[in-house]
């Protein structure tokens, strides 16, 4: 029992002692991983079982933090504590200007790490160089002590720019359409970068190569290709991109809104007329009548609109083509170039694309609708054919006409009968509600009356062909001078023939001498008995 015991305590020393030495030479050779807190055994209390040792420091670095005017030729010399684990040390620096790594190499003599730019250092604006604890480390393992960090510049001049002038001014109003932009800084800048820097919302063009630069290239005046418009509010802004000739950005982006023109009223329209109907701009929601076919329409604004606008701010539906006669700078005239059709109601639209002198536009859009149904124009409609002047005995157009008093009294021994033809006409919307009052200075013209007669059936037994006497103006004597009835006779119509007596309507036939037409054809049908 003793001998196993012993045994056992032995083989227990050893086991131990092996356990210790290995974890030992295990840190000595795996510390990056455990002080980088990136190996498999960053759970461990790396404290307790590193060695006791003191870590890395940095002696001394150039460029010094803070300075400034450095010759572009420079290198980054760092001199370590003791010897360093190339590799790692490398990877911990960094150089950084504008938030991008400046690329370079390394070389060592000894303690001293050298980095050299691949490029000058003559870009504007400060340099970083830094080395991190976490990766720096020294040949035996051990950690850099604190994290590094330098900040340099290539030029002696750190001040950032800042625009101490605009004109226009933030808030201005009333500014000239033609004016200059002037931008004024604190120092001297960068021309180019100060041209890519301004800009005006809405969009304006400069006339870059004629922009004036005084001041010691610190006051700009920047001219607009064309006018700026009336009206309208602007943004100038002045973006950090411009910089001073020693390359520092501008301080604060500037930005700055002033307004053309003093005027931000909207013109109105005040009125709306025409030679039948006096001012009707109130009267959008109904239909309004009395507009005659070849009125006038004037527009009158409260102050100077431009008239370009305005040719394209007027509608008409159905459409109608129009000249816009300017009578004065408030006071315009459209005139159709056709008549309107009569009894038709239009839609007649003034849009707020209507603008004045300093763009501003009309307050409203204006929307009528207009009925051409006034005293110059109606419709013009056949009352009846009658056979007798009083009016008493109106043809059928319902059926064939065989007997008095539609007919006219043909002789029993004659084969030929002659019929007497009374046209009456009338004026109005309908033929329900015409009028035998013709409208003012209207008169139905004779030479538009067209009469046709034909036989539409039977066979001719006479020689004589049928025919019409000349019409004559047959108007009563009391609606006299007016024209509204024409008299003519139907001459030769064969006994036991159907004939159709035709008045002609349409473009091509009864009118009078405002235009006013007959929509269409109107047919009656006589037959004398055999």
């Amino acid at each position: 029992m003793k001998i196993v015991s012993r045994m056992t305590w032995s083989l227990f020393f050893m086991v131990t002692k092996l356990f210790f030495v290995s974890i030992f030479v295990f840190s000595l050779s795996c510390s990056q991983l455990l002080d980088n807190a990136e190996g498999p055994l960053d759970f461990l209390p790396t404290a307790s079982l590193l060695p006791a040792s003191n870590p890395p420091k940095i002696l001394l670095a150039d460029p010094a933090d803070g300075s400034v005017g450095i010759s572009p030729d420079t290198k980054i010399t760092i001199l370590f504590s003791e010897a360093m684990n190339k590799e790692f040390t490398q990877s911990a620096f960094s150089l950084i200007r504008d938030g991008s790594a400046v690329g370079g190499t390394f070389s060592w003599l000894g303690n001293l790490m050298v980095f050299s730019p691949n490029d000058k250092l003559s870009d504007p604006g400060m340099y970083i160089f830094s080395v991190g604890k976490a990766k720096a480390e020294s040949v035996g393992g051990v950690n850099l002590l604190d994290d590094y960090r330098s900040r340099f510049s290539y030029s002696i001049d750190l001040n950032k720019p800042k625009v101490t002038q605009t004109i226009p001014a933030n808030g201005d109003v009333g500014v000239s359409p033609n004016s200059l932009i002037t931008i004024k800084f604190d120092k001297p800048m960068d021309k180019l970068s100060v041209f890519g820097a301004v800009s005006l919302s809405p969009s304006v063009e400069f006339d870059i190569p004629n922009t004036v630069i005084s001041d010691n290239d610190q006051t700009f005046q920047f001219i607009p290709k064309y006018p700026l418009n009336f009206g309208t509010v602007y943004s100038l802004n002045v973006a950090n991109t411009a910089r001073d000739k020693n390359g520092n950005d501008l301080a604060t982006v500037q930005n700055v809104v002033f307004t053309v023109g003093d005027d931000l009223v909207s013109p109105d329209l005040v009125s709306i007329s025409t030679p039948s109907v006096t001012n009707f701009i109130a009267d959008e929601i109904t239909v309004i009548d009395g507009f005659n076919r070849n009125d006038v329409f004037t527009l009158v604004f409260n102050e100077p609109v431009q008239p370009i606008p305005l040719a394209g701010a007027i509608r008409i539906t159905p459409s109608k083509n129009y000249n816009l006669i300017q009578i004065s700078s408030t006071n315009f005239e459209v005139r159709f170039l056709e008549p309107l059709d009569p009894i038709t109601i239009y839609n007649l639209t003034v849009s707020d694309g209507v603008v004045d002198f300093q763009n501003n536009r009309l307050r409203k859009s204006y929307n009528f609708n207009i009925k051409t149904f006034g005293d110059s124009t109606q419709k013009i409609f056949l009352m009846g054919i009658y056979s007798d002047p009083a009016f008493a005995n109106k043809l059928y157009e319902d059926r064939i006409n065989v007997t008095t008093p539609q007919l006219t009294t043909c002789p029993t021994l004659s084969n030929e009968c002659d019929q007497n033809l009374y046209f009456r006409f009338c004026y109005g919307e309908n033929l329900g509600t015409c009028s035998l009052s013709l409208p003012v200075n209207s008169q139905i013209l004779l030479t538009s009356l067209r009469l046709t007669v034909s036989r539409e059936f039977g066979q001719a037994i006479g020689a004589c062909q049928e025919y019409f006497d000349n019409p004559i103006n047959a108007t009563p004597a009391p609606l006299a001078p007016s024209i509204t009835v024409f008299g003519t006779v139907a001459k030769c119509l064969d006994k036991g023939s159907t004939y159709s007596i035709t008045v002609r309507g349409g473009s091509t036939g009864i009118k009078d001498n405002f235009g006013n037409v007959m929509d269409s054809d109107r047919t009656v049908l006589i037959r004398f008995p055999q």
